[in-house]
């Protein structure tokens, strides 16, 4: 089919069908428009300052820790991100702009599901309801809501795009096709790494169309992909995994029983959660040997049927990155996005499928019931506090929505919520130290600082590697008056932690609480160094407090102390004016001409304005024995002093200066 003739026939029922999967979907998700950020939204998106300039794009290329506000979670998506700052510079965190995109690229996605059928043979009809099926399907509903989950469509955009090019490169001998058909696939690596698996579906489709391959035609996409791996390793190597959560042997047979669950999904969504009541295996599980045993079989039936080969190479090859991978979520229903594709091509390629009496409104039954679910997965992401109840309804059991519930109802203000979400949580798990934490957290802004602080000592207790918890023991104990305690605590937290700066900050407050300030500015210096904002305020704070103490030790006389003090606030803030100031007047009480002067000197050069300082210099020359250098200093004051008093001083002191001068 030339490229000509197939734009023709897509001006009349192609163009319908197109316009009828993107209809269905804005009238489907429109209303979802306006649901809130989600958990991994906050550090991903919302509190990520890397997102909030566009100049920072390049970096997004090179840098995989701007990914997140948490160095610790970094991910090599550049596209993602530069899609997210478009977005910022869009609506800032107005979620709307987010999901609309999030929306278009899922549309994008079922039109390329639908396009590719179409390139399968498959008829008109069945092309349609293949589309409508992938576009209205529940499963789909979690990246689309679920902004930080846009990886998944751009990923999964990149890969279709490059399968639904590839195969026109072929079918209509476009070279052009092809061309789009290998950047499609870089673009989707670019989005994330499951893209990969696309590499294998231009082979598994020349098989199944011809029996033949065409090794030429792989080679470039070959080259992408090694180079992409490539990169990832020698330059932003930060966004490899390089501690696995569980076993090879725990993962394989944990994912072994994992796919026959996604399978299940993919035919009966309807008891569809963020967090799913799922737990780890060994190869000796029962459940995992049964698994495996229907898994065997089913493939040996396709094997038999003869069915869509690309099919199991988009549903399960998009899986394998996670059933080789040990993550810390077991299953998650993102992951099934590629999935539900791949399902399509298979059900779809069903021989006489379409001949069965009564199947087109079965079909229609089958789509409406779908979007029903869809409506209800909407509301289910309406708010973290609606996601992680809808999670714990299904899953009473389960510690992670009662967590999250409870992290959710504290950012909303509702503290006796979350209180009773984390003791349900503790109920189950008592030596949950994240929930522990969580508990102590909430009663500290409940003001129970004794209950608080029994919480995070206890929570120490049962995971004393997380070292990071005595810093909310430190603030606790602080709180409660226990500074020395509150000390030692934060004393306790590893150099690397991402509280250490902040927890410096602190010690140096409970100093000042006590009335140390010498001791407190050391640590506001040491908190400054660390880029702690509240150790640069504090530190600021305490250079005015020590040049006021310089005034009162001047007022007493105590010249010593004037120095002392002038010198700390210089310490930190060397041009501060009054420090310096105060520090030039106690050397010239001091008889330490020469250096008073020279300090009066750097005062003037920083602060050219300062009269006093103009004024002080000029004593600190008289005294010297320079009455040249003095006058010149008071006619700056006649000249220039914005103070009339301070402007007759000069002139009365010039005119005494020049009268003695006079009669020598």
């Amino acid at each position: 089919m030339s490229m000509k003739t197939f734009y023709a026939q897509a001006t009349e029922k192609n163009a319908f069908s197109a316009l009828l999967i993107f209809v269905c979907l804005v009238l489907l998700y429109a209303p979802a428009v306006d649901n809130s950020f989600q958990y991994d939204d906050r550090h991903s998106i919302v509190e990520n300052p890397h997102l909030r300039a566009l100049d920072n794009w390049p970096a997004f290329f090179v840098d995989p820790t701007l990914f997140s506000r948490d160095e610790d979670k970094a991910m090599y998506r550049p596209l993602v991100l530069l899609s997210l700052a478009l977005n910022y510079a869009w609506s800032g965190y107005e979620p709307h702009s987010y999901h609309w995109f999030n929306l278009g690229i899922h549309a994008l996605c079922s039109l390329l599901v639908w396009g590719i059928l179409l390139r399968l043979g498959r008829s008109p009809w069945m092309a349609l309801m293949g589309g409508l099926f992938f576009a209205l399907h529940p499963l789909c509903s979690e990246p689309v809501n679920y902004i930080s989950s846009r990886s998944e469509l751009m990923a999964g955009l990149g890969c279709l795009g490059a399968l639904w090019f590839y195969m026109g490169s072929v079918q209509e001998a476009n070279r052009r096709f092809y061309v789009l058909s290998l950047v499609c696939f870089a673009l989707g690596l670019l989005s994330k790494s499951i893209a990969i698996m696309a590499l294998l579906w231009p082979a598994v489709w020349d098989w199944q169309r011809s029996r033949t391959f065409r090794w030429g035609a792989y080679a470039p996409f070959a080259g992408i992909a090694f180079l992409y791996l490539w990169g990832v390793r020698q330059f932003i190597e930060r966004a490899v995994l390089s501690e696995p959560v569980r076993t090879m042997g725990e993962q394989v047979a944990t994912q072994l029983k994992g796919l026959v669950y996604y399978a299940y999904l993919l035919w009966a969504p309807f008891s569809l959660s963020v967090d799913h009541a799922f737990y780890t295996s060994t190869l000796g599980d029962p459940l995992v040997i049964l698994a495996a045993l229907a898994l065997t079989s089913a493939l040996a039936i396709l094997q038999v049927w003869r069915g869509e080969l690309l099919g199991l190479a988009v549903g399960i090859g998009a899986l394998l990155p996670t059933l080789i991978v040990p993550l810390n979520v077991l299953v998650n229903e993102h992951r099934l996005y590629l999935p539900v594709a791949g399902f399509v091509f298979a059900a779809t390629s069903i021989r006489g499928l379409g001949r069965i009496r009564g199947t087109g409104w079965v079909a229609i039954l089958l789509l409406l019931g779908l979007a029903g679910l869809v409506v209800q997965r909407n509301g289910a992401w309406l708010n973290e506090v609606s996601l992680w109840s809808d999670a714990h309804e299904k899953n009473t059991r389960a510690v992670r929505p009662l967590m999250y519930m409870g992290n959710a109802e504290r950012a909303r203000g509702n503290i006796d919520q979350a209180v009773r979400a984390y003791a349900k949580a503790l109920e189950i798990e008592p030596k949950n130290a994240v929930v522990r934490a969580g508990m102590g957290n909430a009663l500290m802004d409940l003001g129970r600082v004794d209950l608080a602080i029994t919480a995070f000592r206890k929570a120490l207790e049962d995971q004393p590697l997380m070292t990071d918890l005595n810093y909310s023991l430190g603030r606790a104990l602080q709180a409660g008056g226990q500074l020395a305690e509150a000390r030692n605590s934060y004393a306790r937290l590893p150099v690397e932690s991402p509280h250490r700066a902040v927890a410096l900050n602190n010690i140096g407050t409970t100093f000042e609480q006590e009335g140390q300030p010498d001791s407190a500015m050391n640590y506001y210096e040491r908190a400054a160094r660390g880029n702690a904002p509240d150790g640069v305020r504090n530190l600021n704070r305490l250079v005015v407090r020590f040049v006021e103490r310089a005034e009162e030790a001047l007022r007493a006389g105590d010249y010593a102390q004037v120095a002392h003090s002038a010198r700390r606030a210089l310490r930190w803030s060397p041009r501060h004016r009054y420090g310096r100031f105060f520090l030039s007047v106690s050397l010239l009480s001091q008889g330490r001409l020469k250096e008073s002067i020279r300090e009066n000197e750097r005062l003037l050069s920083d602060h050219p304005d300062f009269d006093e300082g103009w004024l002080q210099l000029a004593n600190a020359y008289e005294t010297a024995g320079d009455p040249d250098r003095a006058l010149i200093a008071y006619n700056r004051l006649v000249e220039r002093a914005s103070d009339p008093a301070l402007r007759s001083l000069a002139k009365e002191r010039r005119a005494r200066l020049l009268g003695e001068q006079g009669d020598s």
